[in-house]
């Protein structure tokens, strides 16, 4: 459908079915986003005018912004749209709810409610919401309505200070996060350059300065996180005519001493050297979110033989495993038919050595009931007959989440299918 599209990050521009508006009026501008963004409520043009026009008489402003709303019509009317973006009366203004208005701004909010709400083991390992972050990022083009402070009334530039304020908090946010997920994923190019966009904009941040300090010299390069440190100094004492904190400087100690510890990341127990895996970005998009659901414990990649089943649950495993605490295992299942086979399996697979005081089982239990653990089954169509050794393995494990390859679906309660196709060709 056609529709209105605003981007308000950076200098506003508008347009309407991709055909961009020419906006002359800063007032007029200043009017069309605050009712879209305050859309939840009527308005009052008394109110409208008294704010954008403060310094006028009340007749003078109410005239001002009669022709405000003349050029906005002008601006955004097309023969072709529905609905207008403003309801006007004599006596109110309102956004049109029945209007297809698209705002990054609102987009921007949208993606980071919804991964707060997101059913995640915790949001910087979170792969999906990870994607979803960065995508939000992409639609910050710079400062929330760059360059129209000027000339705007003291109550209007309030409000954008105001708007400004909570959306350089969420976009801080975001930042942080990703840093955290790509420094867990042991990512430290990205997680850098993360860090280096928050020094832009905050270069005296002092906790920022250590997290990049920290990257660096755990990443081997000890030179450049020395200076890091420097350039924290320098910009302290230019900027406040102090010091750094003690732990700043405990940090830089521990850089030039070489003693700060490598971070400790998850194992993978995956195969390695691969050939790359093509035609499938769909499917990994697809698995990869789902198993960042932790409602999504039993997930099956079904298809017959040869169809690549196993090529993309290891990429997938890979992907997803370091959001697990204890990183993810692999356990080929084609000569375990029995449940007590695969209990076998599986206890060798996560290095326990069973003994015979009590059952394989029972002990199994007992290994994986602390751990948080991607568990891929391959080769599995015999789970279909052992539902209860499933759900043994999903009462007694809340921690584990179980991957399968199989020709069908087990068709167990909890488990989420995915029927494998054939390959929609090179990416």
């Amino acid at each position: 459908m056609t529709h209105h599209e605003l981007q308000l990050f950076g200098v506003p521009q508008a347009a309407y079915g991709g055909v961009p508006l020419t906006f002359s009026a800063k007032k007029a501008w200043a009017l069309l986003v605050y009712l879209l963004l305050e859309g939840d409520r009527l308005h009052s043009r008394s109110a409208l005018a008294a704010m954008l026009w403060p310094e006028s008489p009340s007749a003078k402003a109410h005239n001002s912004l009669s022709v405000a709303l003349t050029q906005l019509r002008g601006m955004i009317a097309r023969p072709d749209a529905p609905h207008l973006p403003i309801i006007a009366t004599p006596q109110t203004l309102q956004r049109n709810p029945l209007a297809e208005i698209v705002l990054d701004v609102e987009r921007f909010d949208a993606v980071l409610d919804s991964c707060a709400a997101h059913r995640h083991r915790d949001m910087p390992r979170c792969l999906a919401c990870a994607r979803h972050l960065a995508e939000a990022l992409a639609l910050v083009r710079g400062e929330f309505l760059e360059g129209l402070t000027a000339n705007l009334s003291p109550s209007f530039e309030d409000w954008l200070v105001m708007k400004r304020s909570r959306l350089s908090v969420r976009i801080y946010g975001v930042r942080l996060t990703l840093v955290a997920h790509h420094e867990q994923r042991g990512d430290s190019g990205a997680a850098l350059d993360c860090l280096r966009r928050l020094l832009v904009d905050a270069p005296w941040d002092e906790d920022v300065n250590r997290h990049a300090m920290r990257i660096l010299a755990q990443s081997g390069q000890r030179t450049a996180a020395l200076k890091q440190y420097q350039d924290c100094v320098a910009v302290l004492d230019h900027e406040f005519g102090m010091p750094p904190s003690a732990e700043t400087d405990e940090l830089a100690g521990q850089i030039r001493a070489g003693t700060l510890r490598p971070p400790l990341r998850p194992a993978l127990g995956l195969p390695t050297g691969l050939p790359l895996l093509v035609g499938r970005r769909a499917e990994l998009r697809a698995l990869t979110d789902t198993l960042s659901d932790v409602r999504h414990r039993l997930v099956t990649i079904c298809g017959p033989s040869r169809i690549g089943k196993t090529h993309l649950a290891i990429k997938v495993a890979d992907m997803v495993g370091p959001s697990y605490g204890d990183g993810a295992r692999m356990v080929d299942l084609a000569a375990a038919p029995t449940a007590d086979d695969i209990v076998t399996a599986v206890g060798a697979a996560v290095g326990l050595a069973f003994h015979s005081a009590e059952p394989n089982l029972d002990q199994l239990l007992t290994a994986l009931a602390d751990v948080e653990l991607l568990l891929l089954l391959d080769d599995a169509d015999q789970l279909r007959a052992h539902a209860a050794l499933l759900d043994k393995l999903l009462q007694g494990a809340p921690g584990v989440t179980l991957l399968v390859t199989a020709r069908t679906c087990l068709a167990h309660p909890a488990e989420w299918a995915y029927a494998l196709g054939e390959r929609a060709g090179d990416e």
